[in-house]
């Protein structure tokens, strides 16, 4: 299993990717920036309510905001890619499963490439 991340750190990155500043998302949570600031620190913890608010506001689970990774993921970049995934377009989707399927093709061929290397005389 891998590390967890802090809800500060989680929040740091859902801010980065939508290029949100901590101001305008405290404003838009109706709550102080100082209050933010300690979450992203990591000095103080959400109540219940705001944790919901959060994992609305930024469209992921609250498990996902506690860096608690459930069911059957094999490691934290799985949750990561469900949920980019689903912030993404329609088309959007179909061009980013479409650049995963290329990954996979080119990672058979270097397979193919070693395997055939290893069993040449």
């Amino acid at each position: 299993m891998g590390t967890v991340m802090s809800l500060g750190e989680v929040l740091r990155n859902l801010m980065d990717e939508r290029d949100i500043t901590q101001k305008k998302l405290a404003d838009n949570l109706n709550i102080g920036a100082s209050t933010l600031g300690n979450y992203i620190q990591n000095i103080r913890e959400p109540d219940f309510e705001m944790l919901q608010a959060l994992a609305t506001y930024f469209d992921v689970s609250t498990d996902y905001l506690l860096g608690h990774n459930v069911g059957c993921e094999e490691s934290p970049h799985e949750g990561e890619l469900i949920r980019i995934f689903r912030s993404l377009e329609p088309d959007q989707k179909e061009l980013f499963i479409e650049q995963g399927k290329l990954f996979i093709i080119q990672n058979n061929k270097k397979s193919k490439l070693s395997q055939d290397k290893t069993t040449k005389p």
